[in-house]
Parts: C-alpha cells; structure tokens; sequence
C-alpha cells in the first residue's frame, strides 16, 4: 500500500514510461523481447504499486502503439501533390514534413530551401525507417507552390546572421559562434564537431535545454513571464525546435503554469509530461538518441545533482557545483553512449569545469546579436569579443589536448552489466535484498563474453565495424566505397586505409573490389563483402544490426 501511494503522487512516471514502452514495442515488434520488456515492466509495478498502476499502464501502452500505427500508415493514395516544409537538404535529397511525417524528398530537377513550405507534384512512396521516424520517400517531379511564413522567416533571418559573421569573422569562428548560439550547425568543420564530442561539449551546439534555461533566466529578469514564454517559443522555432528544446520548453511552461496556479513544482513530473507530449505528436523521438541523452541527462540531474552538490561539499562553490552538474547527467546517459558510440569519455568533468564558462559567454552575446544586427557598429564590436573568445577556447583545448585522457573503448555487454546493476542497486535500496545476488550472477558470462578467444564482430545499421578481441576493440567504417579507420581510443584521428596484398599475416586491412578484411591477433583475415561478391574468398555479408564471432575459421551469427 505504501508504494502503491507513493507511485500514484507522481502518474505522469509512470504514463511517459508507459508511452516510451509502446513506441519501443511498436518498433521491435510482437516477439521474445517484447515479452520480455512487459513483463519487467509489470513486475516492477506489481512490486512497487498496484493494480491501478498496471491498469494505467495498459491503457497508455495501448495508445502509444495506436499512435505508432497511425503516424506511420499515412494515406497517399489519389494524391499527387503533397504540402511539405524542408526540414533539412542533402544534395537533391530533402527531409522534409508531410502531415506532422517524416518524408524524404527526391528529385535531381528540385532546388527547395530550408525551413520554406513547399507544395510538390510527384509520387509517394511508403519506406518506413522507423530508426529515424521515416515514413516514405516523395520522387519530386515539380514544384507546383511554394508559401511564406513565419517559420520561413525565422530560417532566413538565422542564415542572414551566419553570413554577415562571415563577413567579419574567419569561417570557422563564425561557424562556432553561429552553432554555439542558435545552434545553426551548417559552416562547423568536422574537427570542429569532434572536439565537441571527445570533450563531451555536443550539447553546445544542438541547442539543448542549457540554452533554453540560460535564455529564460536572462529574460525573465527583464520582461512579464508571459513575454518572456512567447519569446521562449519563438526562439524555439529559430533554433530548429530540436527535443532537448521542447523537452525544456515544456518544463518552463509547466514551471511558470505552476506558479500562476500556486501549485508547487514537481521537475520530475514536468520532465514526464513534456516527454508524453513529444512522443504523442511525434513517436519516433523515443529512438532518437537526442532525445534519449536530453531525458536522461535531465533526470540525472534532477536525481543526483544536489546529492553530489552535498557530497563534494569540501569544495569551493563554483567548483562543487561544477563537478556535480557535470557527473550527475552522465550517470544515467553513460549506458546509453556505451551502447550506441561505443566509448566513454572521462574529459567531461574537467572540459565543463574550464570551457563551459566561455561558451555560456559566447550563448549571452551570439544570442544578443538577434536585436544588435540592425546597429552596425554594436554588431561587429560583439562579433569581436566573441571572436576573442573562440582563440581563448581554441587555446585551452589545444592544452587539454596535450592533457587529456583518451577515450574509453566501451563494450555493449559492460553497458548491460552496469544497468543490471544500477536496476539491483534500486530493488536493494527499496527493501528486496534479493537483488544483491543478481550482478554476482551475471558478472562470470559477461567476464567471458568480453575477454573472449574468439573475435567478435559487431555491424550496426551505418556499416560501421567494431571488431573485439580480448578486450582490445577496434573501429572502421565504411564511407563512399571506401574504409575509414576509428581510433577507438581518441575517436578524432581517422584515415583513410586501401592495401590491397592478401596473404596472410602481411596486411591488417583489405580493401579490393568492395572487400574489406580483418586481421585478427591470431594471423588470419576475415574478408567481408560490400554488396560484393566473390568467390576466391571468405566473404560475409554486411548485414545491418548484426553480430557474429569467428570461431576456428567458421563464422557464427547472433
């Protein structure tokens, strides 16, 4: 009775996990795992509620997969041209919106820009990807309208800031400051990116929640909470209304709806509503990584940040809190990274600490530059101090670099083993000392699997290839026919590789005709076939999301 009071005080857990649950069945479909994933799930409320808890969490798993099922069947059918808003441009390939869906958008003879609406005569056809909310692709025969609205303007105005910093700045500083600020990614090179990822700094650039908090913090103090939401949603948009923004959008409201109803404020429940709301109107965000790393982020801080805060409390302030709103959110998004990227960075805490103070400057003025533009002289003056700011920043990751701790290569079985562990620790701390037995359990399996004899390869759906030996792993990927190598330990340096010898024992990598092969430590290479075919070798076909070990030259697929 005890639990089943504390769960009903916050329903809106259990409902968002509920509808998390049936956008992650929708996509596994009806199998063992699915079975699996319920039945967990059930058990846990049985143990930690009730009744009315599992009735909730029927009813909400079943209008999760009904919204599933209608996102994904839209009805094309007698229709020849389609209202779409170009969301992003690859060459003659578009991602676009039709009817609150994800389409692409083909057509060598279509030249649409970003962020306009468009109506375009052609033929649709259904090609779910429901990795990435895909629900068909438009073959775009022509442009049969095209409309202006407030969403255009707010794109055109973004790009008209970019190029006017590059007018004053170098590329690359303009591209920083343009993506720090208003998260327009576009001009940033691919060093550029990678740092941001290796010193754990991505959410910089995407505009995240620490964007939109930073903004209404600020505003808040000058206008009425109603001018300072309008401008919150309006700012939303400009940045591309990404999950990380909406997610924090949301908790505002929430937070100011709160205040005007005299309501205290729940930050575990308005996380829980804003993700109910996104995953009702667009269900694919449950598999989106963005979304995913946002939501846990958040609720590791909200779960662990003041408890660290506490914890470090022999620290000077700034440096406790620093250190404690840096470790709390990798908590919970580090199995998540594990299983996905496949390394963990521990540069976090220290890149936070010493970066993220010029970059919240760069946010303040590359955000202020939205009401300078129209006063040249204060616009440049700003772009300036902004620029004065990237070379600080450029000079303390050009030390970090020489002080860093290189990537941790992470493998998938660790990440499980830590969720199984971090789930016993909860059941331990909620009374069932049961769950202590359960790590000791699978520690011995997951020792073996990850120190294994055999090589290991994994091929996930962007035909990258991580192979793992006896706890060393390695990472190649292939790109434009060709073989680019990840260095697992830094996952910045990468070449291209194109040896062609095939004897064995005298090349670690193959490429030839669409091969690729793999040296092994025990001297024998493994030749994979890229949509190839060749009989003079021992080929295995690149297959998305699958894994196998090579056991005694024979090839065992799981």
């Amino acid at each position: 009775m005890k639990n089943e009071q504390i769960l009903l005080k916050k329903p809106l857990v259990i409902i968002f996990l509920s509808v998390l649950l049936g956008s992650v069945l929708y996509y596994l479909g009806f199998n063992v795992y699915s079975l699996i994933l319920v039945g967990l799930f059930i058990s846990s409320l049985y143990v930690f509620g009730g009744r009315k808890e599992i009735l909730l969490f029927s009813f909400f798993i079943v209008m999760s997969l009904g919204i599933n099922h209608l996102y994904y069947k839209v009805q094309t059918k007698d229709i020849s041209n389609f209202k779409v808003r170009i969301r992003e441009s690859y060459y003659n390939e578009y991602l676009a919106t039709y009817k609150g869906r994800k389409i692409y958008i083909k057509g060598s003879k279509l030249k649409l820009d970003k962020g306009r609406e468009y109506v375009i005569n052609g033929y649709f056809k259904p090609e779910v990807d429901k990795n990435k909310g895909i629900v068909g692709t438009l073959e775009g025969k022509y442009v049969y309208g095209e409309k202006e609205d407030v969403v255009t303007k707010l794109y055109e105005y973004r790009e008209y800031l970019y190029n006017r910093m590059k007018s004053v700045l170098s590329e690359e500083n303009a591209a920083l400051v343009s993506a720090t600020s208003f998260g327009y990614v576009e001009g940033l090179t691919s060093e550029q990116k990678d740092y941001m990822k290796y010193y754990g700094l991505i959410h910089i650039i995407s505009v995240s929640g620490f964007h939109m908090a930073l903004i209404y913090k600020i505003l808040n103090k000058i206008f009425d909470y109603r001018i300072t939401l309008l401008i919150c949603v309006v700012y939303a948009v400009f940045t591309g209304a990404s999950a990380a923004t909406l997610r924090s959008l949301f908790m505002i409201i929430v937070l100011k709806l709160g205040e005007a109803l005299y309501k205290e404020y729940d930050a575990l429940s308005a996380l829980c509503f804003s993700g109910i709301i996104l995953c009702l109107i667009s269900p694919y965000n449950a598999l989106d990584l963005g979304f995913q790393l946002s939501y846990l982020a958040t609720l590791g801080i909200i779960l662990f940040n003041s408890k660290l805060d506490r914890f470090f409390y022999k620290f000077p302030k700034y440096l406790r809190e620093a250190v404690a709103i840096s470790i709390s959110p990798q908590i919970l998004t580090y199995p998540i990274l594990g299983v996905t990227i496949g390394y963990f960075s521990l540069n976090v805490v220290v890149s936070n600490i010493i970066l993220m103070p010029f970059f919240t400057l760069i946010v303040i003025l590359g955000n202020l530059l939205l009401l300078l533009s129209v006063w040249d002289k204060l616009f440049i003056i700003t772009l300036k101090v902004c620029e004065f700011i990237s070379v600080i920043i450029d000079g303390l990751i050009n030390l970090l670099n020489h002080v860093s701790i290189p990537l941790i290569p992470l493998e998938r079985e660790v990440m499980f083993y830590y969720i199984i562990c971090f789930g016993s620790f909860i059941f331990v701390k909620k009374g069932i000392k049961a769950f202590r037995k359960i790590p000791l359990v699978f520690f011995i399996p997951v020792a073996i699997s990850i120190y294994s004899p055999f090589p290991k390869i994994d091929i996930d759906k962007n035909k990258e290839i991580r192979v793992s030996y006896r706890g060393e792993i390695s990472k190649y990927i292939v790109e434009d026919n060709k073989i680019k190598e990840k260095d697992a330990l830094t996952g910045i340096n990468k070449r291209y590789i194109d040896k062609i010898p095939l004897a064995k024992g005298e090349s670690y990598i193959i490429l030839s005709k669409g091969l690729l092969g793999i040296k092994t430590p025990s001297k024998e290479i493994y030749c994979f076939s890229i949509n190839q075919n060749n009989p003079n070798y021992d080929i295995i076909q690149l297959n998305n999301n699958e894994r196998f070990l090579v056991v005694k030259n024979k090839i065992i697929r799981f």
